[in-house]
């Protein structure tokens, strides 16, 4: 009956950073819509957000995933963002119907993707 036998139930979700989208407006006038990934910190993506934001009463179609590198103060790269919601598939640490939550990842694991 002491401190011990206690058990708290952990919730993954608490301090993960909700990846907020920056759209960004094509040469053609379309418009994409973009989110980041940054080393080391735990992030939760939409799965679906093409049915959760509009722009100019348009649908934004077209997504990317930026990934940031934390320890250069730089960007690594972007991509598409629903390969990149494959490639996080053995970071995941959480799933829900509207979310997947990434673990923080290391510098190389951002660059191997």
């Amino acid at each position: 009956m002491g401190l011990f036998n206690k058990k708290k139930k952990i919730d993954v979700w608490e301090d993960a950073y909700k990846a907020t989208p920056h759209f960004y407006k094509q040469s053609d006038g379309s418009v994409f819509g973009a989110m980041s990934l940054t080393e080391g910190v735990k992030t939760m993506f939409l799965k679906q957000p093409q049915i959760h934001f509009e722009v100019e009463g348009q649908r934004i179609s077209q997504w990317r995933i930026a990934l940031i590198d934390a320890t250069n103060d730089s960007m690594i790269g972007d991509m598409d963002y629903f390969m990149a919601l494959k490639k996080l598939q053995p970071y995941i640490l959480a799933e829900d119907s509207n979310f997947i939550l990434v673990r923080g990842l290391t510098l190389d694991e951002l660059k191997s993707l």
